[in-house]
């Protein structure tokens, strides 16, 4: 791999994307507009496997009640390709220890022709 893609984001704690970095979207070739304001596992990072938009949805919940979670995802790129990526998903506290955001990341560690 020539360039390593990093991914970072914030999330809603339901789940609501409200940012996410350029890298991010010139890997799915979406614009900002198209996924802000979408339940993160509805954009086009999670769309093509309803498995792991139900793992995300599961590591949404885990990180609201205060968890770091953490594992292995495919998101497909404009080529077709898939990218295997390295994704965790962590609490962000307010002043007064709640969850208010979650930080989403990810690390493409492979690519594969699909």
């Amino acid at each position: 791999m020539n360039e390593a893609v990093q991914f970072i984001g914030l999330l809603g704690t339901d789940g609501t994307l409200l940012e996410a970095n350029r890298s991010s979207l010139r890997h799915a070739g979406v614009p900002h507009e198209e996924v802000i304001g979408q339940k993160f596992w509805d954009t086009p990072w999670w769309r093509h496997s309803a498995e792991l938009q139900q793992r995300l949805r599961d590591a949404v919940a885990a990180a609201t009640r205060g968890e770091t979670v953490r594992f292995e995802a495919t998101h497909p790129r404009p080529d077709g390709s898939l990218a295997y990526m390295d994704f965790s998903l962590k609490p962000l506290r307010g002043d007064d220890g709640s969850v208010v955001y979650l930080i989403p990341e990810g690390r493409e560690i492979g690519r594969a022709h699909v």
